[in-house]
């Protein structure tokens, strides 16, 4: 190592993560897919694992759901620069990376992709952005909904929800 870098000590990276510490563990998740009739229907389920790695919070993420096999892996970062958050997305399964960037708005961290230029297209040719919103729900669960636009974030609907139990 150089002489005249410093070495980041857990202490120092947790004062960055505190309002997510929730987060680090090992976790069962469930799936839950939003219908039409404005419910939550599970859809599948899985582990994960997040980790603090030097100024980041790591996951690894893998569920099934409707019967295929899904990896992500996340890693969300704070910018002191700004005190926002961002979050580099790695599906390993559809080969697909995003970037998502937000605060904490009411106790929940809120990340979108509106500004990552990365545009999501359906079959039919209908360009989406995607909104999550992490949420601790007791000392042992949290969930991350996740949203979509289809306007640029003036309205945003559920998609999907993903709950995580700690082990």
């Amino acid at each position: 190592m150089l002489s005249y870098m410093t070495t980041m000590n857990e202490e120092i990276v947790t004062s960055h993560f505190i309002d997510i510490e929730y987060l680090k563990g090992d976790f069962s998740v469930d799936v839950f897919k939003h219908d039409e009739g404005n419910e939550w229907k599970k859809c599948g389920k899985g582990f994960s694992n997040y980790s603090i790695e030097n100024m980041s919070i790591r996951e690894r993420i893998e569920v099934v759901k409707e019967n295929k096999n899904i990896i992500i892996i996340n890693t969300i970062c704070f910018n002191s620069d700004d005190n926002t958050y961002t979050m580099l997305t790695l599906d390993t399964t559809f080969g697909l990376i995003d970037t998502y960037k937000g605060t904490f708005k009411n106790e929940k961290l809120e990340l979108n992709n509106l500004d990552s230029g990365i545009e999501r297209k359906n079959k039919k040719g209908i360009s989406y952005s995607f909104k999550l919103i992490f949420k601790k729900i007791s000392f042992v669960q949290h969930e991350i909904l996740i949203g979509y636009t289809k306007d640029s974030g003036k309205t945003w609907l559920p998609f999907v929800k993903n709950v995580y139990t700690k082990k």
